[in-house]
């Protein structure tokens, strides 16, 4: 758009020059050809200069990016066909407006100075600079908005440390082989934490109506979500404790009767004292252990709404592995060596969370 008003503005200011060609005899058809290849010209040049700048430039834009693009990539056909398109698509535009209007100037005009009906055709310049302007604020807006969402997503307090965790699906693990599998990863020198999870902390997906809790009124029910857990899943997660306790190993009772709350849903309950509370859930009369401080388990599009923590291995989707800070890269291999010892009949399927909570 630049190299078009720049263009429309300079051919203006040649009406005198149009006015002298056509008195001497030059034909309109040749000035329209004389336009389009002048236009074409400065654009293959353009063209040529800025593959030069790519190439003096790439090393540098690799060390800052951390990609590692080469000149070869401009070879391959759907690049090099956009190239000649948009080369052509510049050429053409930025010759049509003195190609077809300044070529119908008629030489006493011209020579007198008046530009006659290509004032008409004002229009074209003023809508390509409002169009500049318009393109350059919605992108000004679009930029100021995608770095407040990502120093939202960088401040943003999730209530657990995502960072070096990872989540692998356990598609054909069943609990013996999960056991042998958590005690071979326990060797790794990278590996922080192993814990076992229903589902990823952005998209829980259940849900159930809860009533009928110590101390609640007949009439009283709340929305609560769900997923099991084990008991490793506070230390695998970074996640803290607002009371009592999490699930022990040594415990048989946990897996029977034990729930964990988080914040969210002990206030909903109107509980003032919740530890020891009888509660009941899918047919499972047991008691509050502890209460979880609230973290994000959904998008964080969504207020924390309550949730219920459980022992329930047959649910259990997700092993999640906490990798040493920075290692993630460098020690996945290693994770995926010792899962295909005890599950090579599946593929290794694994997420960062670190980037889930980009997730709507």
């Amino acid at each position: 758009m630049n190299f078009i008003n720049l263009n429309t503005a300079n051919s203006i200011s040649r009406s005198r020059e149009i006015g002298v060609r056509k008195v001497f005899g030059a034909a309109r058809m040749k000035l329209v050809w004389q336009f389009f290849f002048e236009s074409f010209v400065i654009t293959v040049l353009s063209l040529a200069l800025s593959i030069l700048l790519v190439q003096l430039t790439l090393p540098f834009f690799n060390a800052l990016s951390g990609k590692q693009l080469d000149s070869s990539l401009l070879l391959h056909f759907p690049i090099t066909a956009g190239i000649v398109a948009i080369t052509i698509a510049t050429g053409v535009l930025s010759g049509l407006y003195p190609a077809l209007y300044l070529s119908y100037i008629k030489p006493i005009l011209a020579l007198k100075g008046q530009k006659g009906r290509v004032s008409k055709f004002r229009f074209l310049k003023y809508s390509l600079i409002l169009l500049q302007f318009s393109t350059t604020f919605v992108l000004i807006i679009c930029s100021v908005i995608i770095t407040r969402q990502l120093i939202f997503i960088h401040d943003s307090k999730l209530g657990y440390e995502p960072e070096g965790l990872v989540a692998i699906s356990m598609r054909g693990l069943n609990n013996e082989k999960y056991e042998s599998l958590k005690e071979a990863l326990g060797k790794e020198t990278a590996v922080m934490g192993v814990t076992r999870c229903s589902d990823l902390p952005s998209e829980t997906g259940h849900y159930t109506m809860v009533s009928g809790w110590e101390e609640s009124s007949t009439d009283q029910s709340l929305m609560m979500n769900y997923f099991s857990v084990d008991e490793d899943f506070l230390d695998a997660f970074h996640l803290e404790m607002e009371a009592g306790r999490f699930f022990m190993e040594d415990t048989t009772t946990d897996l029977s009767n034990g729930f964990v709350l988080n914040e969210t849903a002990i206030h909903e309950m109107g509980l003032k004292d919740p530890i020891g509370k009888r509660f009941n859930f899918y047919g499972r009369d047991g008691f509050i252990i502890g209460v979880v401080k609230d973290f994000h388990f959904e998008s964080l599009y969504q207020q924390i709404e309550p949730l219920i923590l459980w022992i329930d291995s047959k649910s259990d989707r997700y092993l999640y592995v906490r990798l040493s800070s920075g290692a993630i890269a460098d020690n996945l291999g290693a994770v995926e060596s010792v899962y295909r010892q005890f599950n090579p009949e599946y593929p290794f399927s694994f997420l960062a969370l670190d980037y889930l909570v980009l997730l709507p």
